[in-house]
This record gives structure tokens, C-alpha cells and sequence, in this order.
């Protein structure tokens, strides 16, 4: 055996640390793309050297090895007070704020291990050391520390944690419990063996002249794996308010009790072109030029959604503006918090699909209007032409059927023209909301002689304009009954009358064409539910009467107001 060397039971637990650093080590590289793990190997890697060369210098008998590998150890040591406050600076989301300070700390850890190396020059790190091989059942190496180490090296490491230890402790009363126990286990990880060592500089250390915090190692080794693999350290991490309010697309703006500006995000300052500093303790008018119209409803309104138009680079743009109160713990309202999502392009979509919907339904009126002038005026018209063509001929060869043939001219002429009169005014809504329900009514039953030759007698003893509403539902269901009655029926004589008597205004359509049973025909005929939907919507009522081969009345009666 080289005389050097020796086994140490403590070998056991530092060999344990080491292996549960590397598998940490490992868990760490695998969640290598959060902005927390880099730091946390560094921490990892960091103990890893002071663990391994804490081990080497316990295991061997010379004391210029073990001097080298305590001097070693502290390349790992020095550095794990200024990475552990990196990490939690990272975790709470103050890199912002410290994280220009980490760099500058990093200068003393250097310097310490230059006096560390240079000691022979100056023993500003340690004076005298020895070996001692009768106070414990292992070598130990007693080091007689100079000024750098206790007036620089402890009260920098002790102040950089305890730094780290209130940032997390502050933001453990602001998280949510799964947060709260990720830093609970990493304070234990971290205070466990800090706390020995502190034990220890204070002369009360279990083991005489040596740190037994070394020994705990595992435990704590225990809970950052617990922490990793249980609660997802580096999986699941808060994303603080700076970080999200920085980053905002939105405009943001915080006021106080009075509408006094207390924050904005960068947004709101780069649409306002004024730095953080002109707008924090402006009240919110100073802000909204000419918009006395907003500032009311931010002053008065306690929540607020609705969209408003700021100029912004010679261009008006589109908000969504959302208020909602800011509260006190207590429920008092300490402010409020406005939000100003552009939604310009959306706008500019929606109004480009409306166009394009308003393209579609002209193109589709056109093809419906073409498809009623091809069906019914093309065909009345073909059929009008037709007679006219043998109205020369019947002069001479059938003279008795002249005065037929004119006459069913004439209907369909008539016939023609009101067809063409109703499409004109289809193609003008306000011209048939305006027109007189009377006349509008009445060009659909001559269209409908004209279509079908079936006579339709109409009867009015009023001229009357309808709300927009009431007037459309009275030509739709007229227009309904005419169609179905041709469809359905082989009626031979309609009727329609249209009468107004004191407040009320009936409308009557009736054919003596073959019927039906109206409780079987109801449930199923999409026409007859259509009226009476029509009839409901403006507030009247339609009633359905009719007998098999008896015909079938349709009453529809509304209350003027």
C-alpha cells in the first residue's frame, strides 16, 4: 500500500456526495435550455471540486497533498456564495436589477484564490500548519488561517448567502405552494450544511478542526434531487412581473388612488416617445390629449373594456382598452391597471372579410335575381311571345280565340311587369320597406297570375307603411303562401285581402285548393314554421286553418302601436 494513501470511512459518505452530484449534474444538462440551469451546473460543478478534493485530502498522509487539496477545494468553495445568489436572482427575476452586480462580486472569489496560491509570498491566507494523528481516528490537518481568510473570504461568502437567502425569502410570501416548497427544500439543501460549517467557526464543531459539513452533503444532495425530480426546479420556474411586464406587446400603465401615473412598461413609453421618468407622477390626462371622452370613463369607471383610436407615427391604430381596479390585501382599491392591446390588424382583417362577405352575398344576389328572371319573367315573357305569334294566324283561321289569346297576353304582360317590379324592388330594400304594403302585396299576386294562370283576387281597404320589420314579415309570408299554394295545391281562385280595422291590420290569404290536416303538416313543413317565425318576431299572430279538398286560410293579425 503506498504509505501516502489511507482508507478513511468518511471516504463513504463524500463518495456518495460525488456520485449524487454527478447524476445532479446530469438531471441539470437535460434542462440545459432554461436560463436556470447553467448557474445551477456551475453550483453543481463548483461542489463537485470542493467534495472530491475534501475527499483527497482526508485520504492521504502527506501533508504538503493535503495542503494542496484544501487549497484546491476552495476553487469550488470561493465561487458557490456568488452562483448561489446568481441562481436565485434568476429564479425571482431580478436579473434586471442585480444581475450587473454578479460579475463585480466575482472579483473577490478571484482574488482569494490568487492569495490562496501566492501564500508562500505573503501567508495573508494561512500562516502555520500541521497534522494532527491522535485527536481523532483520522488524520487531520489543522491550518492557523490569516486575515484575508476571516476578515475577507468568511464575512464576503456569509453576506453574498445571506443576500440570496432574502431574495428568496421575500418572494416566499408572493409565490404559489408549489413555488414555496421548491425554496423551502432549497434553503434546507443549502442551510444544512452551511450551518455545520458556521457550528464549526464558532469552535463548537462535532469533529475537532474539522468541517463536518462535508458529511451532511448527501442529505442535502437528497433534497436538490427531490426538488428537481418532485417539484420540477428547473422545469417549473416563476416567470416574474419584470420579466412579463417588459416583454409586453401591450401598453401598460399603473395609476394611483389620484390617476397619477406610478408605472408604464416599455411599450406604453415608446408609443408615448417620453422617458419612464417624465411619465411616472403625470396624471393620466397629460397622457390622452383631446380624448376627454377616455379620461371620464378611466376616472369614473371602476372596470372598462372598449376600443379607442390613438395616433401613434402619423397613423391611427386601434386598442382594446381593459381597466380593472388594483386592490389592496385589505379590498381597498389602491389603483388602477390599464392595458392597450393593439388590434389594428384585426380590425383591418375583420373589415377586409366583411367586404369580401358583402362581394360574395351581391354576387349571390345577382345569381338569384338571374335565376328569377330566367324562371319566371324569362318564361312569362317566352310564353306572352309565343301567343303574340299566333295572334295573326287565329285572326284569320280562328277568330273566336282572338280575344283569348289577347287576354292571355295581357295576363302575362301584366304578370311580367309586376315580376320585374318586384325584383327592382328587392334589389332596393329601402324601396320595398317604403313603398305601401298594399301595392307591394299586390304586385305579388299579379306576378303570380301572370306565373301560374291561376286567378288571385286582392282586396285592400287601407294604404298603410309598416315598421321595417313587420312590412318585410307581411311580404314574406305572403310571398311564402303564393308559392306554397302553387306547389302543394291545385287551387283554382286565391283570395288575399289586406284590411285595417281601428288598431289592428290583418292580413288574409285563402285558396280553394285541396288541403290538408294542419296537426299532421305542421311539424314537418319548414314553410308554414318559417311564417309563423316571421309572424313572431314582429310581434303577430298566424293562424292556419284548413280542410282536405276544401281549401286553406292563413289569418295573420297585428296590433298597431
Amino acid at each position: 500500500m503506498n504509505p501516502q494513501w489511507h482508507y478513511t470511512p468518511l471516504a463513504i459518505p463524500m463518495g456518495v456526495s460525488l456520485l449524487l452530484l454527478i447524476a445532479l449534474m446530469v438531471l441539470g444538462y437535460r434542462q440545459r435550455q432554461n436560463p436556470l440551469a447553467l448557474p445551477f451546473l456551475f453550483l453543481m460543478g463548483e461542489s463537485f471540486i470542493w467534495m472530491s478534493t475534501s475527499l483527497l485530502e482526508v485520504s492521504t498522509l502527506n501533508l504538503s497533498l493535503s495542503l494542496f487539496f484544501a487549497d484546491a477545494s476552495f476553487l469550488g468553495i470561493t465561487f458557490m456564495s456568488v452562483t448561489w445568489l446568481y441562481i436565485t436572482i434568476v429564479y425571482t427575476g431580478q436579473q434586471q436589477r442585480f444581475q450587473k452586480i454578479v460579475p463585480i462580486l466575482t472579483i473577490v472569489p478571484i482574488l482569494t484564490n490568487i492569495i490562496i496560491w501566492t501564500n508562500p509570498l505573503h501567508h495573508l491566507w494561512r500562516g502555520e500548519s500541521f497534522r494532527d494523528l491522535t485527536t481523532t481516528w483520522f488524520p487531520i490537518s489543522i491550518y492557523n488561517y490569516g486575515d484575508w481568510f476571516y476578515n475577507v473570504h468568511i464575512p464576503f461568502a456569509f453576506t453574498v448567502t445571506l443576500l440570496a437567502t432574502y431574495f428568496l425569502l421575500r418572494s416566499l410570501f408572493f409565490r404559489n405552494k408549489v413555488y414555496r416548497v421548491q425554496i423551502l427544500i432549497m434553503l434546507m439543501a443549502l442551510y444544512l450544511p452551511l450551518s455545520l460549517d458556521i457550528i464549526g467557526r464558532m469552535g463548537l464543531e462535532p469533529i475537532p478542526y474539522f468541517n463536518s459539513s462535508t458529511l451532511v452533503f448527501p442529505i442535502s444532495g437528497l433534497l436538490v434531487g427531490w426538488a428537481l425530480l418532485r417539484f420540477q426546479f428547473l422545469n417549473l420556474t416563476p416567470i416574474a412581473r419584470d420579466r412579463v411586464v417588459e416583454n409586453m406587446e401591450s401598453m401598460m400603465v399603473v395609476l394611483d388612488q389620484k390617476h397619477r401615473v406610478v408605472d408604464v412598461n416599455p411599450a406604453a413609453r415608446q408609443h408615448f416617445k417620453r422617458d419612464k421618468k417624465e411619465i411616472i407622477g403625470t396624471h393620466i390626462q397629460h397622457l390622452f390629449h383631446n380624448k376627454d371622452d377616455l379620461i371620464e370613463s378611466i376616472t369614473n369607471k371602476a372596470y372598462l373594456n372598449q376600443e379607442i383610436v390613438l395616433e401613434q407615427s402619423g397613423e391611427n391604430r386601434v386598442y382594446a382598452l381593459q381597466v380593472s381596479p388594483i386592490k389592496y390585501r385589505s379590498g381597498g382599491i389602491a389603483g388602477q391597471l390599464l392595458l392597450f392591446n393593439d388590434i389594428t390588424t384585426r380590425k383591418d382583417t375583420e373589415r377586409t372579410l366583411n367586404e369580401q362577405a358583402q362581394q360574395v352575398a351581391i354576387l349571390e344576389e345577382r345569381e338569384r335575381l338571374a335565376r328569377e328572371l330566367h324562371d319566371s319573367v324569362n318564361q312569362t315573357l317566352f310564353a306572352a311571345s309565343a301567343l303574340a305569334d299566333l295572334l295573326p294566324k287565329a285572326i284569320d283561321a280562328k277568330p273566336e280565340k282572338v280575344q283569348d289569346y289577347a287576354l292571355n297576353i295581357q295576363q302575362l304582360t301584366h304578370g311580367a311587369t309586376a315580376q320585374m317590379r318586384l325584383i327592382l324592388l328587392e334589389l332596393y330594400p329601402d324601396a320595398l320597406v317604403q313603398s305601401e304594403l298594399g301595392m307591394i302585396l299586390n304586385h305579388l299576386c299579379v306576378a303570380h297570375i301572370g306565373e301560374t294562370g291561376v286567378a288571385v283576387n286582392f282586396i285592400s281597404n287601407t294604404q298603410i307603411h309598416l315598421e321595417q320589420d313587420a312590412q318585410m314579415a307581411f311580404y314574406r309570408i305572403t310571398q311564402e303562401a303564393l308559392q306554397n299554394i302553387r306547389k302543394h295545391t291545385d287551387a283554382t281562385e286565391i283570395i288575399v285581402e289586406l284590411c285595417q280595422q281601428n288598431d289592428t291590420i290583418t292580413l288574409q290569404i285563402q285558396d280553394n285548393g285541396a288541403g290538408f290536416v294542419v296537426d299532421n303538416t305542421l311539424a314537418g313543413h319548414f314553410g308554414l314554421k318559417n311564417m309563423h317565425q316571421r309572424a313572431t318576431s314582429v310581434g303577430a299572430t298566424l293562424e292556419i286553418s284548413s280542410e282536405v279538398n276544401r281549401g286553406t286560410c292563413i289569418t295573420v293579425t297585428k296590433e298597431l302601436r
